[in-house]
């Protein structure tokens, strides 16, 4: 029989399944063209024998009977019964019935067809990625080349006085369109210049790589410039000189972009440190952290590092408002509703959370409850705040510029110079030294109520036990843990706990009211109102818990305040 040509169509990967129904009681026909002939098993069969027989004459067989040929039987309607093919009809018997599906759980067909279509997705990602690297590398190979006609471009600007003047003029930006018009003048200005020069480009568009290499150069930024203009890089790291690695949406993943030597490297963060930042990176000055525009930058010079140089460069995007959180879901009304109630309270709260979780945004945002009539100082490592209030005053640490340079001004000294500026609230942008922390608990404690600042930990009992309790104890040789504890549940009444999903999403995932109701002699232990979670989907949920104490401190400074209680404040 011939077999039946396929239909020509899209290729679906269930078509190559031969069992990809789920009916059990698939007919031959449909496994088979034709069924296979029945042997007779009266027939003689032929064995193999170890004894030689004298052959007999032959003798004409009996005719063989007759073997009706038997048909493919009828599917019964039940898909669980089977009939089997027999001379009499057999007993008629009964099967339990099959469950009913579950509605909520994709078939067999259905999972596989998902799998095929997520893995075909992979592989047009995957070529995708795999054509941009080829692109890259072929670009690092005429990079490579064309450094020769940079160094001589640079050598150029620095012979001639008016474009060393126009160079000096020329800043690192992420502003796109001062970024644009700058290098536009800088090719406008140079290629003439380059003619005089004997600086001759093959093609135009080995001309662009040359005058882009250059201009990085330039502005400090060098071969990261790239990455620098991207805007979905959020952070640049630079582990050696030959490996850096970017953070897209999340999640971490290694370039192909390099120095050009670990000279090149130094020379760069030199560079950025000090004609950028005004603070001088060197053997001598080993640890620095820099500002750059609308970013910060973390040096690791010299032998404290591996590969001799680490750098971590962190852009930061405009910040997020309360209503921008609530539309990415972030958090709920509700929970927004309660977090403005507390800040207009004077709570002081600690906004917790792991690196990257956004806890400088929810500070940010929490700002925004903040009364306008009300002064604001803010105490940061590098200026990242962005708060909107009419009375703030931005201070900022300073570490050594030079190694010449001894002028030293720490979180601590920042915030002794705040007390005397009439400060109504202090935001400080993250606790990171033992006498700082002191120096802010202090503050909190004797009417400076309504402060805010981050820490690094990944809950709130964390936050307040392990990490602002030690800082204390750190910062006061005779603080017992006793007493540190007590001294952080007088000052705190609320930590606001920040997550981030492996997915990248970030969440509001824990608000709690600490109090010395809440303290035992063991532990800190906050009294939770609100959590959420992210569902396998991706999807986030919040949800109530709790309730505020009616002998907290908060309850208190809810009331004092004329904040509506009822929904707040349990019985």
């Amino acid at each position: 029989m011939t077999k039946k040509p396929t239909p020509k169509g899209p290729w679906d990967p269930v078509d190559d399944i031969p069992f990809a129904s789920s009916d059990d009681s698939a007919s031959l026909d449909d496994l088979f063209d034709s069924p296979a002939p029945v042997k007779n098993l009266k027939d003689p069969v032929d064995l193999p024998s170890t004894k030689t027989v004298k052959s007999a004459p032959p003798q004409a067989a009996p005719p063989a009977p007759s073997v009706p040929r038997v048909e493919p039987v009828a599917q019964p309607t039940d898909p669980v019964s089977v009939q089997t093919f027999s001379p009499e009809p057999p007993e008629p018997f009964e099967v339990d019935p099959q469950p009913p599906a579950d509605p909520a759980r994709p078939s067999r067909i259905a999972t596989m067809r998902a799998a095929a279509e997520a893995a075909a997705v992979t592989q047009v990602e995957d070529a995708k990625m795999v054509a941009e690297r080829a692109a890259f590398d072929q670009r690092l190979e005429s990079q490579d080349r064309l450094f020769v006609l940079v160094d001589r471009i640079l050598g150029l600007i620095s012979q001639e006085p008016d474009l060393q003047q126009w160079a000096n003029t020329i800043i690192l930006t992420r502003d796109i369109e001062v970024d644009r018009r700058q290098r536009a003048e800088f090719e406008a200005r140079i290629s003439p210049r380059m003619l005089d020069a004997r600086i001759i480009v093959d093609s135009s568009a080995e001309a662009k790589i040359v005058f882009d290499l250059a201009y990085d150069e330039l502005t400090g930024i060098s071969v990261l410039g790239d990455l620098w203009r991207d805007q979905d890089v959020d952070e640049i790291c630079i582990d050696a000189w030959d490996r850096i690695a970017v953070e897209r949406k999340g999640r971490l993943e290694l370039t192909g972009y390099r120095f050009r030597s670990p000279q090149h490297a130094q020379s760069v963060a030199r560079q950025l440190s000090q004609k950028i930042s005004d603070r001088g990176v060197s053997n001598v000055n080993s640890l620095v952290t820099a500002q750059l525009p609308q970013a910060r930058v973390q040096f690791v010079y010299g032998p404290l590092s591996a590969g001799g140089l680490a750098i971590t460069i962190r852009k930061f995007r405009p910040l997020l408002g309360m209503e921008k959180l609530l539309s990415v879901g972030a958090l709920t009304p509700e929970i927004a509703e309660f977090l403005g109630a507390c800040v207009r309270a004077r709570a002081t709260i600690i906004v917790s959370g792991g690196t990257g979780t956004g806890k400088t945004t929810a500070i940010n945002a929490l700002s925004e409850y903040i009364p306008d009539s009300e002064r604001v100082i803010t105490i940061e490592d590098a200026f990242e705040l962005q708060l909107s209030n009419t009375h703030v005053v931005s201070l900022q640490a300073k570490q050594k510029a030079t190694s010449d340079d001894t002028v030293v001004v720490t979180q601590a000294d920042l915030l002794v110079a705040s007390l005397r500026m009439r400060p109504d609230r202090i935001v400080v942008g993250e606790i990171r030294e033992p006498f700082a922390a002191a120096v802010f608990f202090d503050a909190a404690n004797t009417g400076h109520d309504g402060s805010m600042t981050t820490i690094h930990a990944d809950s709130a009992a964390s936050a307040l036990n392990n990490r602002l309790a030690a800082l204390l104890m750190r910062s006061h040789g005779g603080f017992s843990e006793s007493v540190a504890r007590e001294s952080v549940a007088q000052a705190v009444q609320l930590v606001v706990q920040i997550t981030r999903h492996h997915s990248g999403r970030r969440l509001f995932s824990e608000i709690s009211v600490v109090d010395p109701l809440y303290r035992t002699d063991s532990a800190i232990r906050p009294e939770p109102i609100f959590k959420a979670e992210i569902a396998p989907d991706g999807s986030a949920r919040h949800i109530r818990v709790g309730s505020v104490g009616t002998d907290t401190q908060l309850a208190e400074k809810l009331r004092s305040a004329g904040e509506e209680v009822v929904k707040w404040i349990k019985d």
